[in-house]
Protein backbone atom coordinates (compact mmCIF):
# COMPACT_ATOMS: atom_id res chain seq x y z
CA UNK A 1 0.00 0.00 0.00
CA UNK A 2 1.23 3.28 -1.15
CA UNK A 3 1.89 5.97 1.34
CA UNK A 4 0.86 8.62 -1.39
CA UNK A 5 -3.06 7.71 -1.29
CA UNK A 6 -3.08 9.13 2.48
CA UNK A 7 -2.28 12.68 0.42
CA UNK A 8 -6.10 13.94 1.75
CA UNK A 9 -5.58 13.34 5.47
CA UNK A 10 -3.55 16.23 5.52
CA UNK A 11 -6.60 18.52 4.78
CA UNK A 12 -8.33 16.84 6.87
CA UNK A 13 -5.99 17.82 9.70
CA UNK A 14 -6.66 21.07 8.73
CA UNK A 15 -10.38 20.74 8.09
CA UNK A 16 -10.74 19.43 12.05
CA UNK A 17 -8.60 22.53 13.40
CA UNK A 18 -11.04 24.64 11.66
CA UNK A 19 -13.60 23.31 13.61
CA UNK A 20 -12.37 23.19 16.44
CA UNK A 21 -11.42 26.75 16.34
CA UNK A 22 -14.96 27.89 16.00
CA UNK A 23 -15.49 26.71 19.33
CA UNK A 24 -11.88 27.88 20.68
CA UNK A 25 -13.14 31.32 20.19
CA UNK A 26 -16.30 31.33 21.49
CA UNK A 27 -17.54 30.44 25.24
CA UNK A 28 -17.74 26.61 25.65
CA UNK A 29 -18.68 23.92 28.41
CA UNK A 30 -15.64 21.90 29.70
CA UNK A 31 -16.79 18.45 30.87
CA UNK A 32 -14.96 15.85 33.19
CA UNK A 33 -14.22 11.91 32.02
CA UNK A 34 -13.92 9.61 34.89
CA UNK A 35 -10.29 10.11 34.70
CA UNK A 36 -11.10 14.00 35.68
CA UNK A 37 -9.09 14.84 32.55
CA UNK A 38 -11.24 17.65 30.84
CA UNK A 39 -13.67 17.09 27.89
CA UNK A 40 -14.93 19.80 25.27
CA UNK A 41 -17.06 19.43 22.30
CA UNK A 42 -14.29 20.66 20.04
CA UNK A 43 -12.80 17.11 21.20
CA UNK A 44 -15.95 15.20 20.50
CA UNK A 45 -16.67 17.45 17.33
CA UNK A 46 -13.00 16.60 15.44
CA UNK A 47 -13.07 13.18 16.61
CA UNK A 48 -16.42 12.25 14.61
CA UNK A 49 -14.81 14.35 11.33
CA UNK A 50 -11.87 12.16 11.48
CA UNK A 51 -13.57 9.55 12.00
CA UNK A 52 -16.14 9.78 9.71
CA UNK A 53 -14.02 10.38 6.99
CA UNK A 54 -11.40 7.57 7.78
CA UNK A 55 -13.95 5.51 7.87
CA UNK A 56 -15.78 6.49 4.35
CA UNK A 57 -12.36 6.80 2.66
CA UNK A 58 -10.31 3.80 4.56
CA UNK A 59 -12.83 1.32 5.33
CA UNK A 60 -10.04 -1.79 5.71
CA UNK A 61 -8.09 0.43 8.26
CA UNK A 62 -9.09 -0.02 11.92
CA UNK A 63 -10.14 3.36 13.67
CA UNK A 64 -8.91 3.73 17.28
CA UNK A 65 -9.75 6.99 18.66
CA UNK A 66 -9.12 8.17 22.68
CA UNK A 67 -12.54 9.46 22.27
CA UNK A 68 -14.11 6.87 21.20
CA UNK A 69 -14.46 2.85 21.78
CA UNK A 70 -11.17 1.37 22.28
CA UNK A 71 -11.85 -1.89 21.04
CA UNK A 72 -8.89 -3.38 18.35
CA UNK A 73 -10.64 -5.13 15.11
CA UNK A 74 -7.73 -7.25 14.27
CA UNK A 75 -8.64 -8.78 11.27
CA UNK A 76 -7.66 -5.41 9.86
CA UNK A 77 -3.58 -5.25 9.63
CA UNK A 78 -3.83 -1.52 9.19
CA UNK A 79 -4.70 0.82 12.10
CA UNK A 80 -5.46 5.01 12.42
CA UNK A 81 -4.93 5.92 15.86
CA UNK A 82 -6.36 9.42 16.76
CA UNK A 83 -6.31 12.13 19.66
CA UNK A 84 -8.75 14.11 17.86
CA UNK A 85 -7.53 17.16 20.56
CA UNK A 86 -4.37 16.60 22.16
CA UNK A 87 -3.50 19.24 24.84
CA UNK A 88 -7.57 19.87 26.12
CA UNK A 89 -6.27 21.59 29.39
CA UNK A 90 -3.85 24.03 26.83
CA UNK A 91 -7.31 24.15 25.15
CA UNK A 92 -9.77 25.48 28.50
CA UNK A 93 -6.63 27.57 29.30
CA UNK A 94 -6.66 29.32 25.53
CA UNK A 95 -2.91 29.52 25.38
CA UNK A 96 -2.95 27.99 21.61
CA UNK A 97 -0.81 24.66 22.46
CA UNK A 98 -3.48 21.90 21.39
CA UNK A 99 -2.96 20.23 17.77
CA UNK A 100 -4.71 17.03 16.21
CA UNK A 101 -2.71 14.18 16.22
CA UNK A 102 -3.59 11.40 13.91
CA UNK A 103 -1.14 8.21 13.00
CA UNK A 104 -1.37 5.34 11.15
CA UNK A 105 0.25 2.05 12.50
CA UNK A 106 1.52 -1.29 11.24
CA UNK A 107 2.84 -4.16 13.15
CA UNK A 108 2.38 -2.37 16.02
CA UNK A 109 4.57 1.03 14.62
CA UNK A 110 3.32 3.61 12.88
CA UNK A 111 4.22 4.57 9.41
CA UNK A 112 2.25 7.70 9.02
CA UNK A 113 2.03 10.50 11.29
CA UNK A 114 0.25 13.70 10.93
CA UNK A 115 0.16 16.54 13.85
CA UNK A 116 -1.61 19.73 13.09
CA UNK A 117 -1.69 22.98 15.61
CA UNK A 118 -4.52 25.38 14.58
CA UNK A 119 -3.44 28.18 16.47
CA UNK A 120 -0.58 28.61 14.21
CA UNK A 121 -1.62 26.42 10.99
CA UNK A 122 1.45 24.50 11.30
CA UNK A 123 1.19 21.20 10.15
CA UNK A 124 3.93 18.01 11.20
CA UNK A 125 4.09 15.55 9.42
CA UNK A 126 5.97 12.50 8.37
CA UNK A 127 6.44 8.69 6.60
CA UNK A 128 8.06 6.10 7.10
CA UNK A 129 11.75 6.15 5.03
CA UNK A 130 10.59 9.61 3.61
CA UNK A 131 11.65 12.12 6.05
CA UNK A 132 10.07 14.70 8.39
CA UNK A 133 8.10 18.20 7.28
CA UNK A 134 6.84 20.81 8.55
CA UNK A 135 4.24 23.54 6.77
CA UNK A 136 2.93 26.54 8.06
CA UNK A 137 0.21 28.14 6.30
CA UNK A 138 1.31 30.87 3.73
CA UNK A 139 4.96 28.91 3.54
CA UNK A 140 6.65 26.36 1.57
CA UNK A 141 6.48 23.20 3.44
CA UNK A 142 9.98 22.29 4.45
CA UNK A 143 11.88 18.93 6.07
CA UNK A 144 12.95 19.22 9.63
CA UNK A 145 15.91 17.84 11.00
CA UNK A 146 16.77 17.33 14.87
CA UNK A 147 20.05 19.00 16.47
CA UNK A 148 22.93 16.69 17.06
CA UNK A 149 24.13 18.71 20.07
CA UNK A 150 25.58 16.92 22.81
CA UNK A 151 25.89 19.87 25.18
CA UNK A 152 24.38 23.04 25.84
CA UNK A 153 20.86 21.11 25.25
CA UNK A 154 17.38 22.66 26.18
CA UNK A 155 14.63 20.64 27.67
CA UNK A 156 11.02 20.82 27.27
CA UNK A 157 8.83 20.46 30.16
CA UNK A 158 5.08 19.72 30.63
CA UNK A 159 2.83 22.80 31.54
CA UNK A 160 0.71 20.72 33.73
CA UNK A 161 2.17 17.33 34.41
CA UNK A 162 6.05 17.90 35.46
CA UNK A 163 6.41 15.36 38.39
CA UNK A 164 9.68 14.25 40.67
CA UNK A 165 10.97 12.07 38.71
CA UNK A 166 10.90 14.59 35.57
CA UNK A 167 12.88 17.28 38.15
CA UNK A 168 15.26 14.30 38.91
CA UNK A 169 16.41 13.73 35.32
CA UNK A 170 16.77 17.64 34.89
CA UNK A 171 18.42 18.20 38.06
CA UNK A 172 20.83 15.08 37.27
CA UNK A 173 21.75 16.87 33.80
CA UNK A 174 22.18 20.30 34.75
CA UNK A 175 25.37 20.11 33.25
CA UNK A 176 24.22 19.57 30.09
CA UNK A 177 20.91 20.84 29.95
CA UNK A 178 20.88 24.56 30.45
CA UNK A 179 17.64 25.40 29.37
CA UNK A 180 14.09 24.54 30.24
CA UNK A 181 10.97 25.26 28.34
CA UNK A 182 7.46 24.71 28.62
CA UNK A 183 5.32 23.52 26.03
CA UNK A 184 1.88 22.22 25.72
CA UNK A 185 0.52 18.79 24.68
CA UNK A 186 2.41 16.62 21.48
CA UNK A 187 4.21 19.85 20.59
CA UNK A 188 6.74 19.00 22.50
CA UNK A 189 7.65 15.99 20.48
CA UNK A 190 7.28 18.58 16.96
CA UNK A 191 10.04 21.05 18.95
CA UNK A 192 12.52 18.94 18.77
CA UNK A 193 12.18 17.22 15.66
CA UNK A 194 12.09 20.56 14.18
CA UNK A 195 15.36 21.67 16.13
CA UNK A 196 14.06 23.95 18.47
CA UNK A 197 15.05 21.69 21.52
CA UNK A 198 16.63 18.70 22.41
CA UNK A 199 15.39 16.45 24.71
CA UNK A 200 11.66 15.32 26.51
CA UNK A 201 11.57 12.59 29.30
CA UNK A 202 7.87 11.30 30.26
CA UNK A 203 7.75 9.51 33.62
CA UNK A 204 3.84 10.43 34.13
CA UNK A 205 0.86 8.61 32.31
CA UNK A 206 0.22 8.90 28.97
CA UNK A 207 -1.78 6.67 26.35
CA UNK A 208 -0.92 5.73 22.36
CA UNK A 209 -3.12 8.43 20.45
CA UNK A 210 -1.00 10.87 22.52
CA UNK A 211 2.32 10.00 21.29
CA UNK A 212 2.64 7.48 18.27
CA UNK A 213 2.42 10.17 15.20
CA UNK A 214 4.83 12.33 17.71
CA UNK A 215 6.90 8.98 17.42
CA UNK A 216 7.12 8.60 13.45
CA UNK A 217 7.87 12.14 13.34
CA UNK A 218 10.59 12.30 15.69
CA UNK A 219 12.59 9.28 14.33
CA UNK A 220 11.63 10.46 10.63
CA UNK A 221 13.31 14.02 11.90
CA UNK A 222 16.36 12.15 12.68
CA UNK A 223 16.27 11.99 16.35
CA UNK A 224 14.78 9.24 19.13
CA UNK A 225 11.59 8.26 20.91
CA UNK A 226 11.70 4.91 23.44
CA UNK A 227 11.13 3.78 26.47
CA UNK A 228 13.10 4.28 29.55
CA UNK A 229 14.70 0.84 28.71
CA UNK A 230 15.74 2.01 25.18
CA UNK A 231 13.00 -0.18 23.40
CA UNK A 232 11.13 1.28 20.69
CA UNK A 233 7.46 1.39 21.58
CA UNK A 234 4.65 -0.73 20.75
CA UNK A 235 1.02 0.19 19.82
CA UNK A 236 -2.20 -0.92 19.43
CA UNK A 237 -1.88 -2.79 22.58
CA UNK A 238 -5.28 -4.21 24.83
CA UNK A 239 -3.93 -1.33 26.82
CA UNK A 240 -3.46 1.53 25.52
CA UNK A 241 -1.11 3.21 28.28
CA UNK A 242 2.09 3.65 27.55
CA UNK A 243 5.81 2.97 29.62
CA UNK A 244 7.56 5.80 30.17
CA UNK A 245 9.86 7.23 27.67
CA UNK A 246 11.72 9.61 26.77
CA UNK A 247 12.35 11.86 23.50
CA UNK A 248 16.32 12.80 22.15
CA UNK A 249 17.32 14.82 19.47
CA UNK A 250 20.15 11.83 19.10
CA UNK A 251 20.68 8.71 19.81
CA UNK A 252 24.29 9.81 20.56
CA UNK A 253 22.74 11.13 23.93
CA UNK A 254 21.17 7.86 25.45
CA UNK A 255 23.70 8.56 28.39
CA UNK A 256 21.49 11.53 29.53
CA UNK A 257 18.77 8.90 30.73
Amino acid sequence: MHLNQFEPLKQLMFDAGEEILKIYHQDFEVMMKEDLSPLTQADLKANRMIHSFCNEHFPDIDFLSEEASFKHDHSKPLAFICDPLDGTKEFVAKNGEFTVNLALLENGRPILGLIYAPVSKTLFYAQKDQGAYMQISGQPTRQIKTTTKSNDLKAVISRSHLGEKEQAFLDKNKASIIHTTKVGSSLKGCVIASGFADVYVRYGPTSEWDIAAMDIIVHEAGGVLNDINHQPLIYRKANPLNPHFYVLNTKENIWLI
